[in-house]
């Protein structure tokens, strides 16, 4: 009997130190995600997920009155050139754009580099009623962009 015992313990060592049959498929499948392009993906899919939603480029106010929209929004530091406001019938898409450019030179090394960036934030806003579009004023003052858009009442119409 102890040699029926030792007889057993050695296969089953023996079982143990052999590779199971889907070890190999099973490291390759795991190497996959962990290694690039598949890991780079994954990280990205996860960035995306834990931030689906990029932050908002400005804040806008709005404000109905009887006979207009008003629309503010508040760009410290943006000049009125920068700015472009788009209206149609019940919609305005407000879009700053910012641009950068950063120029060094080093005449020893005989090197020159030029980045320049540009970025556009956008915002739409659109009404439940159609608004009146060439009589729409806007202004800046101050970082301050006020936008008054009439509204269209439409044309009543008398019964004979």
């Amino acid at each position: 009997m102890p040699e029926e015992r030792k007889k057993r313990r050695k296969d089953e060592e023996s079982r143990s130190l052999q590779p199971e049959p889907l070890q190999h498929v099973m490291r390759s499948v795991n190497d996959l995600f962990h290694f690039p392009p598949v890991r780079g993906f994954l990280q990205t899919m996860d960035e995306f997920f834990n931030h689906p939603f990029p932050r908002v480029a400005f804040q806008l106010d709005f404000k109905e009155t009887e006979d207009e929209y008003i629309i503010s929004a508040e760009l410290p530091g943006v000049n009125k050139e920068q700015i472009q406001i788009g209206i149609f019938s019940n919609r305005v898409v407000i879009s700053v754009e910012n641009r950068e450019e950063l120029t060094e030179t080093d005449e020893a090394a005989g090197n020159f580099r030029r980045r320049m960036t540009k970025k556009l934030d956008s915002r739409s806003v659109s009404f439940p009623k159609p608004i009146i579009e060439h009589k729409a004023k806007a202004t800046c003052k101050d970082g301050l962009l006020i936008i008054r858009l009439p509204i269209d009442k439409g044309k009543q119409l008398r019964i004979d």
